[in-house]
């Protein structure tokens, strides 16, 4: 960040004007007003703008080439957390498709050997259910995905 700061004095030269004695006591009136000014300079980003760029060039030589440097590290380093978070994610949505699947297999079973001893209203009620809620769990999975790829767009 770059910070400049003028400060000077000046004298008034119209002590009549009303804008420049508003707000001061009336025996300070006429006397030297200092006026003070500040001029900042931002950016935002891990590069500075060329002009400052150049400045630490002329104070330090090489010092565009470290900025620029760390810069670019960083920018890796963001990258691979990136990566990393999506395998992650990936990783995790891949063991719940399993887990859900094999727990829909297993009640899916158990509904159908329920249907085999006779029992058809509990076999029923079972494997109504559990497709009923795979149906469920896909539909809403599928419009979540389709509202969050339209809000990324």
């Amino acid at each position: 960040m770059l910070k400049t700061l003028k400060m000077g004095s000046k004298k008034n030269k119209n002590p009549k004007h009303p804008k420049v004695h508003d707000g001061f006591h009336p025996s300070k009136r006429g006397q030297e007003v200092v006026v003070a000014t500040f001029t900042g300079k931002h950016f935002t980003g891990p590069i500075p703008p060329p002009e400052m760029l150049a400045d630490y060039e002329k104070l330090l030589p090489g010092a565009a080439d470290r900025i620029l440097g760390m810069a670019e590290e960083q920018s890796r380093h963001r990258r691979g957390l990136e990566s990393s978070v999506v395998t992650s994610n990936n990783q995790l949505a891949k063991w719940g498709q399993r887990m859900g699947f094999f727990l829909a297999l297993v009640v899916f079973s158990g509904s159908l050997v329920l249907l085999y001893q006779g029992k058809s209203t509990t076999g029923l009620a079972t494997l109504i259910t559990t497709l009923g809620s795979l149906v469920t769990v896909f539909v809403v999975g599928k419009r979540k995905q389709t509202q969050e790829l339209d809000r990324k767009r």
